[in-house]
């Protein structure tokens, strides 16, 4: 069994929040796939967004999902691997935005401060003329082939279906006897799972009136599986990647005890995202509770939030999923704060002054001639 190796209390988790946008492929952290026949432009993922909470102490994951595609079809399907059988419930989406606001650049508001020229003397003949300010934003035996059902229930406004196969053309020709498109590479991204003895879970959408929307936003879905280690579905067919041609962008938070990294399944692949946000912070478990059931995180207590987000358009690694661990790094990262500012505070500089400064040095050294020439004088 591969141990995950992490410095925590006894009871440790890790939660990632991945948001993924602008994505015209068909798949992203699943296998998605249209019905037989729709063709490969008729399905595609506008925006993703997934949370892992991973229990260390027990060995249990809670994944949490929801997505917006672009669909020109009734009704379509997306693949879930997981390494044991899921539970699946129903969640909150709130959670998701909330996430993203704790990431968010500290907005600082100042005032400006200027110098302003002020003739005392010109008061009277002035007017008052108001200021304006604006702001500035700166385990199967091996028989024949078969494919069991594990169970089946509607969820989140999705029909799922719990698979086990011992076989993965096997599980090809379920998907196909269930009408739903799929190409041979399928098989082959499918195969790495069931020689693994993994759970395929098939999330299935059908429209109630037919109509083909510009985009179709689905409710939030949690699945909660036991695993050896913390886990995101990165890897994808190989020739879905080539095709991409186009930005895409996949964003995942982690929540946990310590700062987290990602590293892809196989020796000498790094995974190629940035950390842009990772610091200590307060009220998760709060924030949290709304997707996950109770007790899940303990209260009161501030854990580490990291952001990481990956901007690849084609995936390196073929066959590679995604693993978290903790990062030997402890610093805090946080991005650098907005500076708005509200308005101006003028510091008068009386001008009266000023011009009276020479006039004063003139007089005192006339007065000083005269007084030389007095002495001079008497003398």
């Amino acid at each position: 069994m591969v141990q995950f190796d992490m410095n925590l209390r006894s009871f440790a988790f890790f939660i990632a929040a991945a948001a993924v946008g602008n994505v015209v492929t068909q798949s992203r952290a699943c296998m998605m796939l249209p019905p037989a026949g729709s063709g490969a432009d008729s399905l595609s993922v506008i925006d993703e967004e997934a949370l892992i909470v991973w229990d260390a102490a027990n060995q249990v994951q809670y994944f949490v999902r929801r997505a917006t595609f672009r669909a020109k079809v009734d009704n379509f399907a997306f693949l879930v691997p997981t390494p044991t059988e899921p539970e699946l419930a129903d969640a909150e989406d709130g959670v998701f935005n909330a996430l993203a606001e704790m990431v968010k650049p500290q907005v600082i508001t100042k005032k400006r401060y200027a110098f302003q020229p002020v003739l005392l003397l010109a008061l009277p003949f002035t007017s008052r003329v108001p200021h304006t300010f604006t702001d500035v934003s700166s385990e199967l035996e091996l028989a024949e082939p078969r494919v069991e059902v594990l169970h089946q229930q509607k969820v989140a406004g999705y029909d799922a279906t719990v698979l086990r196969a011992n076989d993965a053309q096997s599980l090809l020709g379920w998907l196909n006897e269930n009408g739903f498109a799929f190409e041979p590479r399928i098989g082959d991204w499918l195969e790495p799972y069931v020689e693994k003895e993994w759970v395929v879970t098939a999330f299935k959408y059908a429209k109630s009136d037919g109509a083909h929307p510009v985009s179709l936003s689905t409710k939030a879905v949690r699945m909660t599986f036991g695993a050896e280690k913390p886990f995101f579905p990165y890897r994808e067919p190989s020739e879905q990647g080539q095709r991409a041609g186009h930005e895409r962008s996949l964003r995942i938070f982690f929540v946990g005890d310590t700062r987290i990294e990602g590293r892809l399944g196989m020796p000498g692949l790094e995974w190629p995202a940035s950390t842009r946000f990772a610091a200590k912070r307060d009220g998760l478990s709060l924030i949290l509770a709304r997707a996950l059931p109770p007790g899940v995180l303990a209260d009161g207590h501030s854990y580490w939030l990291t952001e990481a987000l990956d901007l690849s358009s084609v995936r390196q690694g073929d066959g590679a999923d995604l693993f978290f661990h903790a990062s030997p790094e402890t610093r805090e990262l946080t991005p650098p704060p907005i500076i708005r500012y509200s308005g101006t505070i003028g510091i008068p500089i009386v001008l009266d002054v000023v011009y009276m400064v020479p006039l004063i040095g003139f007089a005192v050294r006339r007065f000083r001639r005269r007084s030389v020439r007095r002495v001079a004088t008497a003398g």
